[in-house]
């Protein structure tokens, strides 16, 4: 499976928890079940701020931060 996350400066901190522990845990518990779901998920995130940014500003969970820190893109704004 896949997710597209976009502004992911954006999320609350209880929000990274959980998506930082699906990452390492590598499962997920669907609404209305208590039972873990084994996933296999890659993850592209957008920010409009660099990853090394939102981790120094306290924005994003260096845990986090780390686990997204993969390849990254960077484009030149629209207006370029």
């Amino acid at each position: 499976a896949g997710a597209y996350l976009d502004g992911i400066e954006n999320l609350p901190p209880a929000i990274q928890a959980l998506l930082l522990r699906s990452l390492d845990s590598r499962e997920v518990t669907p609404l209305g079940s208590n039972q873990p779901r084994a996933v296999d998920l890659r993850v592209v995130a957008s920010t409009s701020v660099g990853i090394d940014r939102l981790m120094a500003d306290g924005r994003l969970r260096p845990e986090l931060g780390y686990r997204l820190a993969g390849p990254q893109l960077t484009l030149p704004p629209l207006r370029d």
